[in-house]
């Protein structure tokens, strides 16, 4: 396994933090709405990259990184893998719900 692979659920995911604070500092007036087809086709791409990480650990033992404090294994990339859905879920729930 390359040694970046690993770690692009963690990269994109900060990527995509800095990518929304700074649309958000440029632009604070605009409407959700207007990025719900970004925001949709960000959210795929995170899910595809994290369930193509997830595949690579199968049944291979825990990696251990950064001097004995980051495991990576099948279930380290599971979870980000829930993650990543639960961000494209919830930034493209339509915003005019009715709860009553």
């Amino acid at each position: 396994m390359d040694r970046w692979t690993a770690f692009m659920p963690e990269i994109y995911a900060l990527g995509l933090a800095i990518f929304w604070l700074i649309l958000s500092v440029i632009r604070p007036s605009r409407q959700s709405s207007d990025y719900r087809w970004l925001s949709l086709g960000l959210g795929l791409i995170g899910i595809w990259i994290c369930w193509e990480s997830s595949f690579q650990f199968g049944a291979a033992p825990a990696q251990i990184r950064f001097y004995n404090t980051y495991r990576i294994d099948l279930f380290s990339q599971g979870f980000k893998l829930l993650l990543m859905i639960g961000y494209a879920l919830i930034l493209n729930l339509p915003k005019n719900l009715n709860c009553r």
